[in-house]
């Protein structure tokens, strides 16, 4: 990743909390959630992962397109999702910047955002933090329609 003074986004978007980026209504599983459950959810709220969380709300793991895949082609879908554990996630407070140097260095989609706690708040995925670099650089350098 380049040199955290050589981004070319603003210094005010690497120092904005990821809490202001995040997805607050976040689509989850549990470990009891079926694969046919989990692929059903994915497909309907277009999403391409879920974070898992036990029965406190706290995120244990994470479950993804791939892991359906996987699991679906080859057992049955009414048994319970096998799931990446631990979730590797990013605290609300976390800066923009840190997250997404984060999930290039992991090569991951998306982050659960949890509370000192490790409760779920929020999830970020790339598209997230995608759409913010791009409002920052075209707040900072619109580029001019020529007429």
């Amino acid at each position: 990743m380049a040199d955290k003074a050589k981004l070319p986004i603003s210094t005010q978007l690497a120092a904005t909390q990821i809490s202001h980026f995040m997805t607050r209504a976040v689509i989850y599983a549990t470990p009891s959630t079926s694969v046919r459950m989990a692929m059903q959810m994915m497909l309907t709220h277009k999403v391409s992962g879920l974070a898992v969380v036990d029965s406190s709300n706290r995120c244990v793991g994470v479950y993804s397109e791939l892991d359906a895949m996987l699991q679906g082609s080859s057992q049955k879908l009414d048994i319970p999702i096998k799931y990446v554990k631990p979730a590797k996630t990013v605290q609300a407070q976390n800066i923009f910047r840190d997250v997404l140097i984060k999930m290039v260095q992991l090569k991951i989609k998306r982050m659960p955002v949890v509370d000192a706690k490790g409760f779920l708040v929020g999830v970020v995925s790339r598209r997230d933090l995608m759409r913010a670099i791009y409002d920052d650089v075209e707040k900072t350098n619109p580029v001019k329609k020529s007429k």
